[in-house]
């Protein structure tokens, strides 16, 4: 093995282990109750965040959709995971097949824009049920939250 695939092959088992390790740190952060797992750095949005801001009933409404919706995440990213092994596979191949690597990259994109369009559809869904005040008033304390949790 050359000394540039060794650090391609090192680079990518580094890069798989970051991945895994956000994923499941966003998955922790998104299905699990303990509360412990929020004490970390806030990104700009936090679904947790979003649905504490949402009256009862629409918060009820958004936990039931995403409570159905764990397989299809959950299978989402056992495809990501996957993908990412073909990948490790290819890279240690003698031969780099980049056509192959890229179309596995583009696979791994379009997985992820699913995941996120299915949360934003989830989450739009959730908005356009309440009336107009309710809904802004949704908007300010979410945004309330984001703010205080950014000075933290």
């Amino acid at each position: 093995m050359t000394r540039l695939m060794k650090w391609l092959v090192g680079l990518l088992a580094v890069s798989l282990a970051v991945n895994l390790f956000l994923a499941g740190f966003i998955a922790a952060r998104t299905f699990s109750p303990d509360k412990q797992v929020r004490q970390h750095p806030v990104p700009d949005f936090n679904l947790r965040s979003f649905a504490g801001s949402l009256p009862e009933e629409a918060r009820h409404d958004l936990q039931q959709k995403f409570r159905e919706e764990r397989r299809n995440i959950a299978a989402h990213y056992q495809n990501i995971r996957e993908a990412r092994e073909e990948i490790h596979t290819l890279l240690t191949t003698n031969e780099l097949d980049e056509k192959a690597l890229r179309e596995k990259f583009e696979e791994i994109r379009e997985i992820e824009a699913a995941m996120e369009s299915r949360v934003q559809t989830l989450i739009l869904d959730s908005l356009k049920s309440l009336e107009p005040d309710v809904r802004k008033e949704v908007v300010r304390r979410f945004h309330k939250r984001m703010q205080s949790r950014r000075r933290r």
